[in-house]
């Protein structure tokens, strides 16, 4: 991109899209990218072979740095995909009105049996087009001829229309789905901004199932990507189950839980929220196959609330910490339509299973934390375990769940937690519990000596896990 005699690559292509454009395609070539001198970092001096050092003081940038880190660096780790020659091949970029732009720079190569994509536009206007045939090269009676090749068979893809191919983009970390068929008559249809660029690695082919999963999922994508191809197939599969999903945990109802303050009000609402919980029971209790009366969990739900809003001024919670408690008790009896024994396990588990976590996040207009949440569910019922709480707690802390949530980490042999993740994992395992225990004063007044002597075993702990641990125990 430059050399001692040409002003620096900072210079000529400036720090955005232009500069990292032109180094992605120069890291992707056949041949040897050369970087130059400062070129990373951002100098901006010119350096040369008669320069013992630097004459001008200049720091690093520190966001270049890191977008080579993250753009460009990974595909220097993988410069056998692009290094050669033999399965280079430069293929034309069609526009929508049949014109070739040459601006856009699109190419294919391969190791073994990997292929590679490299697309980037060149100018500072959008374009959108069809990358299709390329003049291909090849030996034939010690001559050279050329012959037209479509991108469909340079990556050897089944001209049937129940193949479809995947592939990911390793800019945007996302993945596509396209059809075997289409990209063999018509090509890869892309849709690029000024000096956008992407670079198309772990290309495979699969075979539609009996069901049409990948026909359906490329249809509903509509040729956008997603974080990960497999995630929306079982997402897709799940959709009439998380629309039902979506209009029992609606932000207009949790906006209208959130503004009641009094059992009055609560009840003024419940027929509405009744209607709402049984019609989504009714959808996952068909879902799952199930047998199990739906009128006794809805009851539970409502009965929650009841007892929420009951004493709801007692708690003093601030509106995320509302928003968390009411999708807590939304959330805590689902599993029982499945099973009334490891009901907060199912519960906890359809949050990622199901999806519903994912709809929670996105229909709340509040953030909550689904690791949390679905702590919360299964440990909601402390006192109803087997061992004494003292034993139930540390048990909790060894889970995978909650070494994560309070990052849990080593350090000069000792493993520490996070004073905040703690004091939140104590405060919701005590709300939580309290309101499953409803009426129960005297385990209501037990537990919250517990939890306090908790809180005073936490400051001795010195934020070390073992000690804590062996403290609770102690008490």
């Amino acid at each position: 991109m430059s050399n001692p005699d040409e002003d620096t690559a900072i210079a000529q292509f400036g720090k955005d899209d232009k500069y990292f454009g032109v180094c992605l395609v120069m890291s992707t070539m056949p041949g040897l990218p050369m970087y130059a001198h400062g070129q990373i970092e951002g100098f901006t001096e010119r350096y040369g072979m008669e320069f013992k050092k630097a004459k001008w003081q200049e720091n690093e940038d520190k966001d270049l740095i890191e977008r080579h880190n993250r753009e460009i660096f990974p595909l220097l780790n993988k410069r056998y995909l692009f290094s050669e020659v033999e399965s280079f091949i430069l293929f034309d970029f069609v526009t929508e009105d049949n014109a070739l732009n040459e601006n856009v720079f699109a190419y294919t190569n391969k190791f073994e049996d990997q292929h590679s994509l490299v697309v980037y536009n060149n100018k500072y206007q959008q374009t959108s087009g069809w990358i299709t045939w390329a003049n291909f090269p090849i030996k034939k009676d010690k001559e050279t001829i050329w012959i037209k090749k479509n991108l469909g068979s340079a990556w050897n893809l089944q001209n049937d229309p129940d193949y479809f191919v995947i592939f990911k983009d390793e800019i945007s970390g996302l993945e596509f789905i396209r059809n075997s068929k289409e990209i063999r008559e018509k090509g890869l249809f892309q849709d690029l901004g000024a000096f956008k660029y992407a670079v198309y690695l772990n290309i495979f082919e699969v075979k539609d199932d009996i069901e049409n999963h990948y026909s359906k999922l490329a249809k509903y994508l509509q040729g956008g990507g997603t974080e990960n191809i497999q995630h929306s197939l079982k997402r897709l599969e799940l959709l009439p189950l998380l629309e039902s999903f979506h209009t029992y945990y609606d932000w207009s109802v949790l906006s209208q839980l959130l503004q009641i303050t009094t059992l009055q009000e609560f009840t003024e609402f419940r027929l509405e929220l009744l209607s709402r919980i049984e019609d989504f029971l009714t959808v996952l209790k068909k879902w799952i196959n199930s047998k199990i009366e739906i009128s006794e969990i809805s009851k539970l739900i409502s009965n929650d609330l009841s007892f929420y809003y009951k004493n709801h001024a007692d708690y003093k919670l601030s509106d995320d910490k509302k928003i968390y408690l009411i999708s807590w008790i939304l959330m805590r009896h689902l599993g029982r339509i499945k099973s009334k024994e490891d009901y907060q396990l199912i519960s906890a588990e359809w949050l990622d299973e199901l999806f519903f976590g994912e709809e929670i996040k996105s229909n709340s207009k509040i953030d909550i934390n689904i690791e949390l949440l679905k702590i919360g569910i299964q440990f909601q019922n402390l006192w109803n375990l087997e061992n004494s709480f003292d034993l139930e707690l540390t048990r909790i802390l060894e889970t995978a769940e909650v070494i994560n949530y309070l990052n849990i980490n080593e350090y000069n042999n000792k493993l520490w937690f996070n004073k905040e993740a703690f004091d939140e994992l104590i405060d919701t395992l005590e709300i939580v519990n309290l309101i499953s225990l409803g009426n129960k004063k005297s385990k209501q007044k037990s537990f919250k000596k517990f939890i306090e002597r908790i809180r005073k075993v936490k400051e001795k702990s010195e934020y070390q896990i073992e000690k804590l641990i062996k403290n609770i125990l102690e008490v």
